[in-house]
């Protein structure tokens, strides 16, 4: 099954197949690759509203880990 979304399939199927011996459907491949991107985006414009904040046109990998954090939290 071919991905509609930036994240190819396959990968994440693997990461899946890492913590389970089931069979894993492409459905749910599917809906996985949609919650790592809505999750991915909430956490890179966090991101980026830090940096600028920090006065900075470059996301750095602190802004990732505030902004992670500060997700963890909602």
């Amino acid at each position: 099954m071919k991905s509609k979304y930036n994240i190819p399939f396959a990968p994440v199927e693997r990461i899946i197949k890492e913590f389970t011996t089931l069979r894993v459907s492409a459905e749910a491949v599917e809906i996985i690759t949609e919650e790592l991107i809505r999750r991915a985006k909430r956490i890179s414009e966090r991101a980026s509203d830090i940096a600028k904040m920090s006065g900075r046109m470059t996301l750095k990998d602190k802004d990732i880990k505030l902004a992670y954090d500060q997700y963890k939290q909602f």
